[in-house]
């Protein structure tokens, strides 16, 4: 299993279409078939086009999940805990790697989201919530490389009382510490339209 993180830019080939070619990063997750080669099994950029009526991915998770995979998914949802209790810039700054990258206003890198944390003071008045859970993970065979994607939920509180809630889909590459914790390398999501009813976080 591994893993590719660059910049990509979009042509668009339409005669009628005057914009300016869109600019990006992506991710890739690569996995090893058994010929020995390389297949992409997730692909995820920061700017994307946006598709109407887009729905939620159903994927076929009824499988033995090894212990690797088992223990990945409560560090996903320790990880959603720990960003209710403590704030999303405190969530993301104790589980990011050092070398880690998160697509994320307060981020990317684990000094930002320090930075965040520990100076920048919220909006007087101002709350928000941020909440995920994982609906797919796998692990490679080695056991130290792994990625989790699913639904999350992110409600802004005004002053006043008046809420506003977001919706869309996550992706975190995660790798194993010497300790044998798990830290993320990547963390990335997409805003997705909003269902008629809150998603159900587990």
């Amino acid at each position: 299993l591994a893993y590719t993180v660059g910049k990509y830019k979009l042509h668009r080939n339409e005669p009628e279409n005057k914009t300016e070619p869109g600019h990006g990063y992506y991710c890739l997750i690569w996995r090893k078939n058994s010929q020995g080669k390389w297949e992409i099994v997730f692909c995820r950029g920061l700017l994307l086009e946006k598709i109407a009526n887009q729905q939620p991915p159903h994927l076929n998770q009824k499988r033995n999940l090894s212990p690797n995979e088992k223990d990945l998914i409560k560090t996903e949802l320790q990880f959603s805990q720990y960003s209710l209790r403590h704030g999303t810039a405190g969530a993301f700054f104790n589980y990011i790697d050092n070398n880690g990258i998160a697509l994320s206003p307060s981020g990317p890198q684990k000094k930002d989201f320090y930075r965040q944390q520990m100076i920048k003071k919220p909006r007087e008045g101002w709350k928000s919530q941020l909440q995920w859970y994982p609906i797919f993970t796998s692990v490679s065979v080695s056991g130290d490389l792994g990625y989790n994607f699913g639904p999350y939920e992110y409600n802004i509180t005004n002053p006043t009382g008046k809420s506003r809630i977001f919706y869309g889909y996550f992706m975190t590459i995660w790798k194993k510490q010497p300790d044998g914790s798990w830290k993320f390398l990547f963390d990335g999501g997409n805003q997705s339209p909003a269902p008629k009813k809150s998603l159900e976080i587990r």
